[in-house]
């Protein structure tokens, strides 16, 4: 007996159904301020706060990146594995 996959949160649909650039526009400069506030709180007394702003610059890029392709691998997963479940249901009729 297989259970009902849960349903997802609308705020999980409204993002998996944006464009990949809107997402970007949204994830980047959230991420890129909190980690060079991040290097400017933890680092500053080492590096200078350009060198700071420079690394969050380049690891909030990176988990951007991340977020992004990580939402667009789970989409595509859940996606294929409805399709199968569609296919399985028809050929079960």
């Amino acid at each position: 007996m297989t259970s009902a996959p849960k349903p997802r949160p609308k705020i999980l649909i409204w993002w998996e159904d944006l464009s990949v650039l809107v997402q970007i526009g949204v994830v980047g400069p959230i991420s890129i301020v909190i980690i060079s506030w991040l290097h400017i709180i933890l680092f500053v007394p080492n590096i200078s706060v350009g060198r700071a702003i420079g690394y969050g610059i380049f690891w909030g890029a990176m988990a951007t990146f991340a977020l992004v392709g990580a939402t667009r691998a789970e989409r595509a997963r859940r996606l294929a594995g409805q399709r199968a479940a569609a296919r399985d249901d028809r050929n079960d009729s």
